[in-house]
């Protein structure tokens, strides 16, 4: 187990969130995020985007060591971790809480908000690909089991999520019962 002597937090506002709000919000509850999803303007593309923005600040800072960046976040912080971690190598590890759902039965049965949805993903992967993206650098990963954004099936959905990555990091290539 390691210690951490010293940590330094940075941390971003999503776009129309606390000291970023403005007209044309970004906002998981606003007309303008959910009109970014007609126009290929997914809030979660904005929100990776800005995360790896805040990458290349940060690796400029002179107190920070760019080889140690950690990510953390729960609920919509723990999908920018995830996002960030799976997409951007700069990211030494992650921790994701309370969002390891997966699409089918938690997210297109829930209908949360904007900034969960990239279109037509659901057919392609689930959460659990995107965080196999992020091996083989660390990844802790926590779920509540009465969340209820896990879906009609409570912990189970996440619960299965957690065992594919976990095939997959150790070596899987394709699961004969994950897709048919």
């Amino acid at each position: 187990m390691h210690f951490v002597r010293k940590m330094r937090k940075i941390s971003c506002d999503g776009r129309g969130r606390s000291d970023r709000l403005c007209q044309r919000s970004w906002g998981c509850t606003s007309s303008q995020g959910w009109r970014g999803l007609k126009t290929r303007q997914e809030r979660a593309g904005v929100m990776l985007w800005d995360m790896q923005r805040l990458m290349d600040y940060a690796e400029g800072l002179d107190y920070v060591d760019a080889e140690r960046i950690g990510c953390v976040g729960f609920s919509g912080g723990g999908q920018a971790s995830m996002w960030l971690a799976a997409m951007d190598e700069r990211i030494s590890l992650a921790v994701i809480s309370g969002y390891l759902h997966n699409y089918p039965e938690s997210m297109l049965h829930s209908h949360l908000c904007c900034c969960n949805y990239f279109l037509g993903l659901w057919e392609l992967a689930d959460v659990s690909d995107i965080c196999s993206l992020i091996a083989p650098r660390p990844l802790f990963l926590g779920n509540g089991d009465e969340d209820v954004e896990n879906g009609p099936r409570g912990i189970a959905g996440p619960v299965e999520q957690a065992e594919f990555l976990a095939w997959h990091r150790r070596g899987g290539l394709q699961s004969p019962d994950r897709w048919e």
